[in-house]
């Protein structure tokens, strides 16, 4: 089965900033914003305090799809599509699919309060809530989902600043729960800044899920899915070894030289394989001293020095009787 996501890093925040009770708008697209420019935080109190000058949202963030549009054309973000308020929207899913993994899917639901996220487990912070603004972005088509770890069922990838969930997490909501929610409006952003679309590194091969990297080592899991979201891998960062440890980890190797002008990536050194091959000889010499000293006989007796002690004790025995 298939899975589509946005390229590049997507984050996640809480849509209550300070006092706002109403700001999921302003917190959608300050998310879609933060996805287009590439950004590292989202700053829904700024596109909140921006749609306020601009008259675009109530005292508490309370907005319309279409201020949102304007706001973020205010912003400089491109809007590749847009579909306009209107219930009930009965063929919603061709238009995601047609640029989900794409582009930014802003939409507006009219039963907000059906969502409920397959990942924590958990709903919306609200009571009765219809109008919702949240991101589509990403969409599973059922069966085992690489990034989740598990099986999912068919549904969509979301960012929801009024989940329960706590930090930068995405939501998963299954196709017959963003239905229930009831799609009636959507604006698609695109990227602003270049992104290479999340997929294999060059030179590398994903059989099975588990990513194969040019030297032969193995990603799985969530390390593999990390990979196949970066917006950029370099092909020479590769893993060292396996997952090992609780939590698990996985040592890759990069080291950079200086080319006169810039930095060039190159594979960093095999350290684990070094290390193993230290250790083996470290056994090697552990188990030849054992076999040294399993072996060891008796230095051979000098003749010599068993006539000079037999003439030494004889001549203290002389001594002693002479005393006497």
């Amino acid at each position: 089965m298939s899975e589509t996501i946005l390229p590049g890093a997507i984050h996640r925040a809480t849509e209550f900033v300070g006092n706002l009770t109403g700001a999921c708008g302003p917190n959608a697209l300050a998310m879609g914003q933060t996805w287009a420019e590439q950004g590292a935080s989202v700053d829904t109190g700024g596109v909140y305090a921006d749609m306020r000058r601009r008259g675009l949202c109530d005292v508490s963030g309370a907005s319309t799809l279409e201020a949102l549009r304007q706001e973020a054309v205010a912003l400089g973000l491109p809007v590749v599509d847009d579909r306009g308020y209107g219930e009930p929207w009965a063929d919603w899913r061709t238009w995601y699919l047609s640029l989900v993994g794409n582009a930014f899917i802003l939409m507006e639901t009219a039963n907000g309060q059906a969502l409920r996220d397959s990942i924590s487990g958990l709903g919306e912070n609200a009571s009765n809530l219809h109008y919702h603004f949240i991101g589509i972005v990403g969409h599973h088509d059922g069966g085992y989902s690489s990034r989740a770890g598990h099986d999912l069922p068919a549904g969509w990838w979301a960012v929801d600043g009024d989940n329960y969930v706590v930090g930068d997490a995405l939501q998963f909501y299954p196709d017959d729960i963003l239905d229930a929610a009831q799609p009636c409006g959507a604006l698609a952003i695109g990227a602003k800044v270049s992104m290479q679309m999340a997929g294999i590194p060059a030179g590398w091969k994903d059989v099975g899920g588990v990513l194969v990297a040019p030297n032969g080592k193995n990603v799985q899991h969530g390390f593999r899915q990390h990979i196949l979201d970066a917006a950029a891998w370099p092909t020479a960062l590769m893993p060292l070894g396996g997952e090992y440890g609780a939590p698990a980890r996985q040592d890759f190797a990069l080291s950079l030289t200086w080319g006169q002008t810039a930095a060039n990536e190159i594979a960093g050194p095999d350290y684990p394989a070094q290390i193993a091959a230290l250790q083996a000889q470290l056994a090697a010499l552990k188990t030849a001293n054992v076999a040294e000293e399993a072996g060891e006989t008796p230095p051979p007796v000098d003749p010599q020095m068993v006539k000079d002690a037999a003439l030494g004790k004889g001549l203290r025995a002389l001594l002693t009787e002479a005393a006497a």
